[in-house]
């Protein structure tokens, strides 16, 4: 079984924005798992969640041919983060 460590220092905004993220999703998981519709507000709090917690985790989306991001490919690690 391969292994990961990863550690999070936050400052400032970062602190604040996390709880937010985690609260979300719970929200998120409730919501769905309960059948309810989802709420307009837990999505505003999600965007951009994959970005924000990616750049904490040491996450990358490849770039295409033009040096340009492409949002809709899968995360990779990026090997040379702490």
């Amino acid at each position: 079984m391969k292994s990961k460590k990863c550690k999070i220092k936050l400052e400032g905004y970062e602190i604040e924005r996390m709880r937010k993220i985690v609260n979300a999703i719970k929200d998120f998981n409730n919501t769905t798992s309960e059948k309810a519709s989802i709420d307009y507000d837990i999505m505003c709090e999600l965007d951009g969640a994959d970005d924000f917690l990616a750049r904490l985790l040491g996450l990358y989306q490849p770039s295409n041919e033009d040096f340009s991001r492409n949002w809709y490919v899968d995360y990779q690690w990026d090997e040379d983060a702490g």
